[in-house]
């Protein structure tokens, strides 16, 4: 797509863009289930996470003495983002703590709880947190929300692809925020935003402005639009080698071995159960007393870099995990590795 642009690019920008980006639009929007009209394109998560926030801070007239909920166990940008928001509406930013070892139910009962106070207006999750690995029941928790009147924004980064059922719409929230580049595989600079609130704009004043829920996010100017034009044969190739029920089938069943090698390896055990952790990726604590610190994390993801091995590790409680995960690529090879 880059080297046809560049071949001859007004004709490109002036007559050819639009339709594919449309076309990139709709293959998006079937993969999570939804209608066209409520997806737009947008170069990642936290790209659509910025116009999605204000947006429904917007909706529900967020101001002093509301609050913006979240979850201790989200992404530190995302936090960042909804503190901002709040600061410019004059609200707070309410978080609640999800505790480990994890019981069962726990987030929703800190949401919940947190929702006694009925300052809540907006509510931003994870579908699956990046530190920690958990697979969040955002529907149970958009529908705790939705009965106290508040808008739930859903960080879905880590989603596409690594659900092979992802219905979008089902999950009870008001917004979805995705990246096409993790599991999916698309190119880096791909996401997309879900909504039936078209009032919802970009935050990118551009040609567009002004003309509608699509036209505010369609144009950025003269961009590079390759990774999203890419999306349509993204979605063929999965198609012709199984899709998102083969990869999750092969996720399952590598991350499964992986976990008992390492955890058999180090005597040690995952922070939380299968049932709980994603499918694409766990957290396996590594041998050691408590005590670690994120600087101890970072001295063990050093090493393994110089070793060419490319694993994060976190610390979760005062213990040291590596978070492991699995691509359509990798085997138990790489895991016996680490």
């Amino acid at each position: 797509w880059r080297a046809h642009a560049e071949a001859q690019p007004l004709r490109f920008l002036d007559r050819e863009l639009f339709p594919h980006l449309v076309a990139s639009l709709r293959a998006t929007a079937d993969l999570i289930s939804a209608s066209p009209r409520d997806v737009v394109l947008a170069p990642n998560a936290t790209a659509a996470l910025n116009a999605a926030i204000p947006a429904a801070a917007a909706a529900t007239d967020l101001g002093p003495g509301d609050a913006i909920l979240l979850l201790d166990v989200g992404y530190g940008s995302v936090a960042k983002l909804a503190a901002s928001v709040a600061e410019t509406r004059g609200a707070d930013v309410v978080v609640a703590s999800v505790s480990f070892p994890l019981e069962d139910g726990a987030a929703e009962a800190a949401v919940r709880e947190a929702l006694e106070s009925n300052r809540v207006k907006v509510a931003v999750f994870d579908h699956v947190t990046s530190n920690t690995a958990l697979r969040l029941d955002v529907r149970s928790l958009a529908a705790l929300c939705r009965d106290r009147g508040a808008a739930v924004v859903v960080d879905g980064a880590h989603s596409l692809g690594a659900f092979d059922d992802l219905d979008v719409p089902a999950l009870g929230a008001d917004y979805f925020c995705g990246n096409l580049h993790k599991w999916f595989c698309a190119p880096r600079g791909g996401g997309f935003l879900w909504t039936r609130d078209h009032a919802t704009e970009s935050g990118f004043v551009s040609q567009g402005h002004g003309e509608g829920f699509a036209s505010s996010f369609l144009w950025r100017g003269n961009a590079d639009y390759a990774s999203l034009l890419a999306v349509p044969e993204v979605a063929a190739w999965w198609a012709r080698v199984g899709g998102a029920p083969r990869f999750a089938a092969h996720a399952k069943t590598t991350l499964a071995a992986a976990v008992d090698h390492l955890a058999g390896a180090w005597y040690t055990e995952p922070l939380v159960d299968a049932a709980a952790s994603a499918s694409t990726m766990t957290l396996v604590r590594l041998p050691g007393n408590g005590g670690k610190t994120a600087a101890d994390s970072k001295t063990v993801q050093d090493a393994l870099f110089e070793r060419f091995v490319e694993c994060p590790v976190k610390t979760v409680g005062g213990h040291s995990y590596v978070r492991v995960s699995v691509g359509p690529y990798n085997d138990i090879d790489d895991f016996t590795r680490l």
